[in-house]
Order: structure tokens, then sequence, then C-alpha cells
């Protein structure tokens, strides 16, 4: 039987953020003080990123960049 990624890991809507956006709206919800969400994303939606993070649960969010400097994860963190 093949396997295949969901339409929601293939398609992030509009703007791309579909699947972000609903990460991010329930990681406040569902993770423990000091811990914190990774997340890996595409080399042009690190503003947009975290701007759309520090919006939804208002903490600290930095980006991390690869080893050819390019914007890779971001990380935001539950105090």
């Amino acid at each position: 039987m093949k396997q295949h990624d969901p339409m929601l890991a293939l398609d992030g809507g509009d703007d791309g953020l579909t699947a972000y956006k609903e990460l991010i709206g329930n990681a406040k919800r569902v993770l423990k003080r000091n811990s914190g969400l990774l997340m890996e994303i595409g080399f042009d939606q690190a503003e947009e990123l975290s701007t759309l993070a520090r919006e939804l649960v208002g903490l600290e969010v930095r980006c991390e960049h690869d080893l050819a400097g390019q914007p890779r994860v971001i990380v935001v963190v539950f105090p």
C-alpha cells in the first residue's frame, strides 16, 4: 500500500502558511512551560512566520539559520 503526504503538507493555502497557523495556534494550549516549538520553514517564510507567532502566542520567537546562512527554523519559546 502506497502512502502519500496529506494534502495539508503539500498545499499551504493561499499564503502557504495554513499548517503553520494551526500549529502555532494550538501550541500554547498543548505545550508545557519551559518548552518550545520548532518549525522548519522555507527560505522566504521567516519574517512572516515570526510575526505570526508573536501575534498568536506573544512569546519569544527567533529564527535559526542553516549552514548556508539561509533561514531554516522558527523557534517559539514558552517560558
